[in-house]
């Protein structure tokens, strides 16, 4: 299967729209391989999932993320799965291993006076 992984820094990103870039590998019981890295083409909304998606994505694993980004990802087939921490080869194995815990992947690092509805 092929994961994206929100990364900064070779961590998790704290939130999927400002990632720097993307983590890209082909995650299997056999392994993680294929692992490349490819900038935040940045852009509206809609960019990075129709560029998850022509990489043939099925699963984002996100720090953080909002409504609508999770939405236009699902809109592309792809599954988001967090919140996730740490670096992303170790992330990339819990995956593999399945033991990455699902929770609410909402918006929740900013301020009071940030409105997430914009994601």
């Amino acid at each position: 299967m092929k994961v994206a992984v929100a990364t900064a820094d070779g961590q998790v990103s704290p939130h999927f729209g400002h990632a720097p870039g993307f983590t890209f590998a082909t995650v299997d019981e056999n392994g993680v391989k294929d692992v490349e890295y490819l900038d935040n083409p940045g852009g509206n909304c809609q960019a990075v999932p129709a560029m998850l998606a022509q990489k043939g994505v099925r699963t984002a694993i996100v720090g953080g993320i909002g409504g609508g980004a999770v939405a236009n990802l699902q809109a592309h087939g792809i599954d988001v799965l967090g919140p996730a921490s740490g670096d992303v080869v170790s992330v990339l194995e819990e995956f593999r291993l399945g033991t990455i815990v699902q929770g609410e992947v909402g918006c929740n690092h900013h301020g009071a006076d940030h409105d997430c509805g914009h994601h």
